[in-house]
C-alpha cells in the first residue's frame, strides 16, 4: 500500500502475497520485495512483476549499479547475498563467515555496505564492509545494535540500540561514530532516512514519526512529531529491516499492509513422519 503523510491509503496492488521489505529503487521506479522467501521486482511505471531470487528476502538496492543484497536463510542462519536486478546472474554470498548476518545499508556510492553481525559475547553489532577490504567494526558493545541505515549523503548512520532498557533510535556520524544523539524518545524501530537527509523516519508501536534534521553548521535533530497509526504489517525481522520505505519526495510511504478479513490459520499436518519415512526412508 501507499501511505501518505496523513495515514491515508491507496493500493500499489490488488494482488495478495506474502509479502515484506518493500524497497524503492534508486529512481523510485522499481519496488523489490521478499513474497514467500522469494525477492520480487515490480514496475511501478510499466507494471509488471519478475524474479530476482528464488531463496531469500528483504532486498537492498546497490546505488550507482544493477545490483541488490538480500538475505537468505543457509543452515539456519542468515547470509548476504548479492544478485543482478536484471536477473541476469546467479547471487553469490557476499562474505565468507560463519556468524549470522544481516545487511541494512549502502553507502551513496554503492562502495559501502552496513550490516548487523552477532557475536556469542557482545550480541548484535554493526560492521561495514568497503569493496575490496575486510569487514569493518563500527559499534561493539554489549547491548543490540541494528537496523543501521545510512543517511544519503553518507556521513550519518542511524540504528536502534537497547542501551537505555528499551529500543531507541540513535545517529552516530559515519565512519567514525565518535558522537552520539538519541532520536526517539521512547520506543524507536525501524529508522529511514528522507531522501533529501533532512527527516529521519521511525516507528513507535504503530506510530509513524518524523524528526526533522538539521546538518548545518552541526548536527542537531529536532522534537519527534507523530505522522499517524499505520496498520501495517511487521515481520520478526523488523529489527534488521525496517517494514517500510520512503518515497523520492519523501511525502509517501510503501508498506505491507494485512486482510482484515482474514484471521491467521493454523495447519495441523497428520501421519507426517509416516509420510517423511516414506518419501525419505531412513536406513537401519
Amino acid at each position: 500500500m501507499w501511505a501518505d503523510r496523513r495515514g491515508l491509503v491507496t493500493p500499489v496492488t490488488q494482488e495478495r502475497g506474502n509479502y515484506v521489505a518493500p524497497r524503492f529503487s534508486p529512481d523510485g521506479e522499481k519496488l523489490a520485495y521478499g513474497d514467500a522467501n522469494r525477492v520480487v521486482l515490480r514496475d511501478l511505471v510499466r507494471g509488471g512483476t519478475s524474479l530476482l531470487a528464488n531463496a531469500g528476502s528483504f532486498p537492498c538496492f546497490r546505488p550507482q549499479s544493477r545490483e541488490l543484497a538480500f538475505m537468505r536463510t543457509v543452515f539456519f542462519d542468515t547470509r548476504i547475498f548479492v544478485t543482478s536486478t536484471e536477473g541476469a546472474a546467479t547471487p553469490t554470498q557476499l562474505l565468507e563467515t560463519t556468524l549470522p548476518q544481516a545487511h541494512s545499508s549502502w553507502s551513496p556510492d554503492g562502495m559501502t555496505l552496513v550490516f548487523s553481525q552477532t557475536h556469542p559475547e557482545t550480541s548484535f553489532d554493526i560492521w561495514y564492509v568497503q569493496s575490496g577490504e575486510d569487514p569493518t567494526p563500527f559499534l561493539e558493545t554489549p547491548f543490540d545494535e541494528l537496523a543501521a541505515v545510512l543517511s544519503p549523503d553518507g556521513r550519518y548512520l542511524a540504528y536502534v540500540s537497547n542501551e537505555s532498557g528499551q529500543n531507541e533510535v540513535y545517529v552516530r556520524p559515519f565512519p567514525s561514530g565518535d558522537r552520539k544523539w538519541i532520536i526517539s524518545t521512547g520506543d524507536g524501530r525501524e529508522p529511514r532516512w528522507s531522501p533529501v537527509g533532512n527527516e529521519l523516519f521511525y516507528t513507535s508501536g504503530s506510530r509513524m514519526m518524523a524528526v526533522g534534521i538539521e546538518t548545518v553548521p552541526e548536527f542537531r535533530p529536532e522534537t519527534p512529531a507523530y505522522l499517524f497509526d499505520a496498520d501495517f504489517v511487521v515481520t520478526y525481522a523488523r529489527d534488521f529491516n525496517a517494514s517500510y520505505d520512503v518515497s523520492l519526495d519523501g511525502e509517501r510511504f510503501i508498506m505491507v499492509r494485512g486482510d482484515p478479513d482474514e484471521g491467521h490459520r493454523v495447519h495441523v499436518i497428520l501421519e507426517s513422519f509416516e509420510e517423511l519415512n516414506r518419501l525419505a526412508p531412513t536406513q537401519d
